[in-house]
C-alpha cells in the first residue's frame, strides 16, 4: 500500500496543487483507517478463531483495501488530469478573452480619444457661436432701445396732441351741451304754453260736446214723442182698416 508521502509526490508531479493534493492524502487516509478499524473491529469479533487464520484475513483485507486504495487513487489521478486539462483550456480562454478585453480597452482608448478632440471642437464651434450670438444680442439690444426710444417719443407726441384735441373738444362739447340746454329750456317753455292751451281748448271743447250733448237729449225727445205720435195714429189707422176689412168681410 502506497503512503501518503508516496500519494502526496505522485499528485505534485502530476501537476496537482499541493494544497489539492494535502487535501486528496488527508481523505484517503482517513479512508485507510477507517478501513482498517473496521479490520480490527471484525477481527475483535472472531476472537475464537487462530492467529494464524486472523493474519491472513489481515493480510487479505489488507491486500483487498490496498487494491481498492489504489483503484480510487488511479481514477482520482485521471480526474485531476482531466481537470487539469480542462483548467489548462480555461485558462488559454482566460487569455484570449483577456486579449480581446485588452484590444477593446485599446480601441475603447482611441474612441474616447477620437471623441475628447470631436468635444473640444464643438466646445470651440460653440464658444464662437456664443460669442457670435452675444454680438448679434447686443446689437440688437441697441437697435430696440433705439427704436423704443423713437416710439416713446411718438407715443408723447401722439399724447400730447391727443390731450390739446380732447380739451378742445371738451370745451366744444361744453358749448354745445349748454346751447342744448338753453334750447331744452326754450322747449320746456313751449310744452309748457301748448299744455296751458290745449288745457283751455279742451275745457272749450268740453263745454261744447256738454251743449250739445243736451241739446242731442232735447232732439232725441222731441223726436220720441213725435214717433210715439206717429205710432199712436199708424196703430189707430191700422185698427179702422181692420175694421173696415171685417164689415167687408162679412
Amino acid at each position: 500500500m502506497p503512503t501518503s508521502a508516496e500519494i502526496r509526490e505522485t499528485l505534485v508531479a502530476g501537476g496537482v496543487d499541493e494544497g489539492f493534493a494535502d487535501a486528496v492524502v488527508a481523505a484517503f487516509s482517513a479512508m485507510r483507517d477507517e478501513a482498517v478499524a473496521e479490520a480490527v473491529a471484525q477481527a475483535a469479533e472472531q476472537n475464537g478463531h487462530s492467529a494464524a487464520r486472523l493474519d491472513q484475513r489481515l493480510d487479505e483485507h489488507a491486500a483487498e483495501n490496498d487494491r481498492q486504495f489504489r483503484s480510487a487513487f488511479e481514477e482520482a489521478a485521471l480526474q485531476i488530469v482531466e481537470a487539469r486539462k480542462e483548467i489548462a483550456e480555461s485558462h488559454k480562454d482566460v487569455a484570449e478573452a483577456r486579449k480581446e478585453i485588452a484590444e477593446s480597452h485599446k480601441e475603447l482608448a482611441d474612441f474616447r480619444l477620437e471623441t475628447e478632440h470631436r468635444f473640444s471642437d464643438v466646445r470651440n464651434e460653440i464658444s464662437e457661436l456664443r460669442a457670435e450670438n452675444e454680438r448679434r444680442f447686443s446689437e440688437l439690444r441697441e437697435e430696440n432701445e433705439r427704436r423704443f426710444s423713437d416710439v416713446r417719443n411718438e407715443i408723447s407726441e401722439l399724447r400730447a396732441e391727443n390731450e390739446r384735441r380732447f380739451s378742445e373738444l371738451r370745451e366744444e362739447n361744453e358749448r354745445r351741451f349748454s346751447d342744448v340746454r338753453n334750447e331744452i329750456a326754450e322747449t320746456r317753455n313751449e310744452i309748457s304754453e301748448l299744455r296751458e292751451e290745449n288745457e283751455r281748448r279742451f275745457s272749450d271743447v268740453r263745454s261744447e260736446i256738454s251743449e250739445l250733448r243736451t241739446e242731442n237729449e232735447r232732439r232725441f225727445s222731441d223726436v220720441r214723442n213725435e214717433i210715439s205720435e206717429l205710432r199712436a195714429e199708424n196703430e189707430r189707422r191700422f185698427s179702422d182698416v181692420r175694421n173696415e176689412i171685417s164689415e167687408l168681410r162679412t
